[in-house]
């Protein structure tokens, strides 16, 4: 387990709570994931609400690790500067110019081949959710005992026959977009209303290509927050997963009144 961190982020009327943990699989030689938390309230402005990211790198490229470890740094830092007012825009924009800074590096350190990750981002402000992704590290919203997938996979999941080759291939891991690999993306965008009780899932596709979504709805329904990670991760390695995996779970409390004496 490379990282666990539970903590509270005020945001306004509700409190968001969460759990995350990036861990690097019982085959991998090093962990290739990066995600990261920030509650701008505690930077002083909590307009910009609270931002969540997990990135997976692409280990089929060079350097996977520095091009998800590129997102959780500086997309934080990207969005915080974006004096666009309209949440959406902005975390979109944010995205957009964090693919030219990855596309940039990439070609600048390792040439044509270039580095590349998947990349999920979350922002929670109020009653408020946004998300966007590039690539297939996706975002679930857990409300009233069911989930919805709020991200879209970038990716060729279609079954396809190849009349060359005998039998039929899953194209699910090939991605038609990521971070760095292109010059030019165009993120999926998500809003939506966030409600008291709802949990947000953000995570690599080390936990989605081997816990259905229907495990992952289970596993949200029967366990308490604070576990909901370590039993995700648990599932994973229960069916066999050999990818790193990265998780981080959000929810949403409204906060207790105090009473004065």
């Amino acid at each position: 387990m490379l990282n666990s961190t539970h903590a509270i982020a005020s945001e306004k009327q509700f409190v968001v709570q969460f759990v995350c943990t990036s861990e690097k699989g019982p085959v991998r030689d090093r962990n290739e994931d990066s995600l990261t938390v920030v509650n701008y309230s505690d930077q002083g402005v909590p307009e910009k609400g609270t931002l969540l990211v997990v990135a997976d790198g692409m280990g089929g490229m060079e350097a996977g690790e520095h091009a998800s470890a590129m997102v959780t740094s500086l997309l934080p830092w990207i969005y915080l500067e974006n004096p666009n007012p309209n949440v959406q825009e902005c975390l979109a924009e944010s995205m957009v110019e964090m693919n030219r800074l990855v596309y940039e590096e990439g070609r600048r350190t390792y040439g044509k081949k270039g580095i590349g990750t998947t990349a999920v981002a979350a922002v929670i402000i109020g009653s408020t959710l946004v998300v966007v992704n590039v690539g297939d590290s996706r975002a679930y919203l857990f409300r009233n005992g069911t989930l919805q997938m709020v991200s879209r996979d970038h990716a060729m999941d279609s079954m396809y026959f190849n009349p060359f080759s005998p039998g039929v291939r899953n194209l699910s891991h090939v991605l038609t977009q990521a971070i760095g690999p292109q010059r030019n993306i165009q993120p999926h965008l998500y809003s939506g209303d966030i409600a008291a009780g709802d949990t947000l899932v953000l995570c690599s596709d080390g936990l989605t290509s081997v816990v259905s979504d229907m495990e992952i709805q289970n596993t949200l329904d029967t366990t308490d927050f604070d576990q909901v990670v370590v039993r995700l991760i648990h599932q994973a390695g229960t069916n066999h997963s050999e990818d790193n995996i990265s998780v981080v779970a959000a929810r949403v409390v409204v906060p207790q009144k105090r009473c004065l004496d």
